[in-house]
């Protein structure tokens, strides 16, 4: 049975019905924000939860809340992301893959991520893209101009 899937047609086919898509080169990608470099020196996180006016951000404690002024205040990881998943929008990131982009964005900036925290970071990441995914499936398109072309981006409307 084994070897049957594993050949040929069976194969790409399964493959074509993946859920999960690669995202090799995101951790570098992040590595080029001077925003989300200092936020990975300071604060050991790259999604962090909005902060009050006049405070400072901080270490989310597990994950950060679905939402859209999160989403917003987490654009720079979030972009990349769906540059990334450009044209395959049904699809969602594996977990695994996002703690491997994690690890390399932290390694790259002289930081060392628990496993724990590595999780945390990258289930944030995919509720921010279910947040995304939300706002570019309404009726009516969003009124955040980088969030309508993420949109754009992520359903594949421009190849």
């Amino acid at each position: 049975m084994a070897q049957c899937l594993a050949s040929g047609k069976a194969f790409r086919k399964l493959e074509a019905m993946s859920c999960f898509t690669a995202l090799g080169g995101l951790g570098e990608d992040w590595d080029k924000s001077r925003t989300l470099v200092r936020r990975l020196t300071n604060v050991s996180a790259l999604v962090v939860e909005k902060p009050k006016p006049g405070a400072e951000e901080v270490t989310p404690e597990g994950q950060i809340c679905r939402s859209v002024e999160n989403l917003r205040h987490n654009a720079e990881a979030v972009l990349p992301l769906a540059i990334k998943m450009k044209g395959q929008f049904s699809k969602i990131p594996e977990i695994q893959a996002l703690e491997d982009e994690l690890t390399i964005a932290f390694t790259k900036v002289g930081k060392v991520a628990t496993k724990q925290v590595l999780n945390e970071q990258a289930w944030s990441l995919r509720y921010m893209w279910g947040v995304l995914k939300h706002l570019c499936y309404r009726k009516q398109p969003p009124r955040v101009p980088w969030l309508l072309l993420t949109c754009f981006f992520g359903t594949g409307v421009w190849n």
